[in-house]
């Protein structure tokens, strides 16, 4: 069981209850406006129920605690209470080195040696006089 692995990795579960234990329609929206109420495969109105039983054994098996969330007001400042007293670990850690660009040398020769060849080939070929690209008009 996924729980029992995670308990003896020593993960700590909490758990928040929400909802009510009665069951209410799970409502649709589109585009922001409630269109209706999720059904199931033979038109009935599906209900969601809060299941505290379950969250509760969840909790516990986890090592964790449950907490019940009661209409506007969650209710969190215990859990978060408890959360910031677990022992804090770091899973893992890289170091990343930056690396400064050194490009600028070898453009620069370059350049130097594309001016140097234009200025060098005196002896025109028959192909570049076909393209006229330094005659005037």
């Amino acid at each position: 069981m996924p729980l029992e692995k995670a308990s003896e990795l020593g993960v700590v579960v909490h758990t928040i209850g929400m909802g009510t234990t009665k069951g209410v329609p799970i409502p649709i929206y589109k585009r922001g406006k409630k269109t209706g109420n999720k059904k199931d495969e033979n038109e009935n109105t599906v209900l969601t129920k809060l299941n505290e039983e379950n969250l509760i054994n969840i909790a516990n098996a986890g090592q964790g605690s449950y907490t019940r969330a009661n209409g506007m007001s969650i209710g969190l400042e215990g859990l978060i209470n408890q959360i910031n007293t677990i022992e804090k670990s770091t899973l893992s850690s890289e170091k990343y080195t930056g690396y400064e660009d050194q490009f600028q040398t070898f453009l620069a020769i370059g350049l130097l040696l594309l001016l140097i060849e234009l200025f060098m080939n005196e002896k025109r070929t028959k192909m570049v006089d076909k393209f006229k690209l330094f005659e005037e008009t």
